[in-house]
């Protein structure tokens, strides 16, 4: 197989560059911006901050690191690392009792009295729209044997459930979002509001997965890093005070004319996405707009994988795959008046259409033009100048 002439496999970084390790000499680095901080999961598994303008290369439960791009994002949810504006019944909530998931001393213990009732601390003051999706998410570990912890968000979201601190396993509307390093967990619900309101959530200590009162023995939980956002789970928006916004990442422009070719080649990618939201998100070759590009994502369909080509005529093809929040490995041959798509291993579409491409000088995170980003997280991308073989093609993406 020749070598690539463009390749990102995430590795270096720096202020408002993301580094491609080819070609050498720099003209294949994406310019990056991303107006505020923002946390990523480091090599060691751990939360940690990042300046503005700097890439993430998040390494979540995984050996290699991989590119992480999202939307712009708010966390709503006030002091979300302390138990200011929690109001409390049966329980206390105690400030830096417990490593967390960032390796601080800073996490909240949950500990519930000697009472007979509900142990639980409260918080308020939170908004939601009707017919829109949010999110609510925190990170739990187990203190105690025999605990679960019940979220009630029934007056805000219409859903509540349990987590089983022993097991993992969850009842109800709730969730198992993500697992990090030292027992932690991070838990919630996503759900589309049924009314516009101004609410709250109960988190609470259960001794099965009923929303039940009984009478405690002192038995606690850790939890740290609430977050309450419009629709699905995103990473982590520390909110030590007022509403935090995370702005949206660009990954654009690398490359130019010297390295596409506009006759024929292969744009290959490892990619997933962040959730299956039913929006276009883009990666693709262009001359810096929509009328003249060639590319592949996802579009408004569940699981799909969708390529497009754009020029003298529209074209394009899709497949649905079992899940685009896995990573999928996708490639899209254009030669001599056809293009092929290759998914996992196997083509999965050809089509004989004729094409005209011309002036392609750039490689972005995005439809060519600025539209349909691309949120999720990539693990390896490349182009070639030459149409590969199907063995090589099958070779590339399985």
């Amino acid at each position: 197989m020749s070598n690539p002439k463009l390749a990102l496999i995430p590795s270096g970084y720096n202020d408002s560059v993301v580094y491609s390790i080819l070609p050498s000499d720099g003209s294949g680095d994406f310019i990056f911006d991303r107006g505020d901080s923002a946390t990523r999961v480091n090599k060691d598994g751990l939360i940690e901050t990042v300046s503005e303008d700097y890439p993430r290369l998040d390494w979540l439960n995984s050996d290699c690191p991989s590119l992480l791009l999202e939307s712009q994002k708010t966390n709503t949810q006030t002091y979300s690392e302390s138990s200011t504006g929690k109001s409390l019944t049966g329980a206390t909530l105690t400030n830096d009792k417990a490593t967390s998931p960032t390796g601080e001393y800073n996490a909240m213990e949950l500990k519930e009295d000697t009472s007979t009732g509900k142990h639980r601390f409260f918080t308020g003051n939170v908004n939601v729209v009707d017919s829109t999706t949010y999110t609510l998410s925190f990170f739990v570990k187990k203190n105690s044997d025999n605990r679960f912890i019940f979220i009630n968000a029934g007056g805000l979201i219409g859903v509540s459930g349990s987590f089983n601190l022993d097991t993992q396993a969850v009842t109800g509307g709730v969730q198992l979002f993500e697992t990090y390093p030292n027992g932690w967990y991070r838990i919630g619900i996503t759900e589309e509001a049924s009314s516009d309101v101004t609410n709250g959530y109960f988190v609470q200590l259960q001794q099965g997965t009923t929303d039940a009162s009984y009478t405690g023995d002192g038995s606690s939980v850790f939890v740290w890093g609430l977050q309450f956002e419009e629709g699905n789970l995103s990473s982590y928006i520390p909110n030590l005070a007022t509403f935090t916004t995370r702005s949206e990442e660009t990954c654009t422009d690398a490359g130019d004319a010297t390295i596409f070719n506009d006759s024929e080649g292969v744009l290959y990618a490892e990619i997933s996405a962040l959730d299956d939201d039913l929006t276009f998100r883009t990666i693709a070759l262009s001359d810096g707009t929509t009328n003249n590009n060639v590319g592949f994502g996802y579009r408004n369909n569940s699981n799909v994988i969708y390529t497009f080509l754009k020029s003298d005529i529209n074209s394009g093809s899709s497949v649905t795959v079992s899940n685009i929040t896995s990573f999928n490995k996708v490639a899209l041959k254009i030669k001599s008046g056809y293009y092929s798509m290759w998914v996992n291993g196997v083509e999965v579409y050809t089509s004989p259409t004729a094409f005209i491409l011309s002036g392609l000088n750039q490689l972005s995170f995005d439809n060519g033009g600025g539209g349909a980003k691309f949120y999720g997280k990539v693990k390896d991308l490349r182009y070639y100048d030459t149409a590969l073989t199907d063995a090589e093609l099958t070779e590339l993406t399985t």
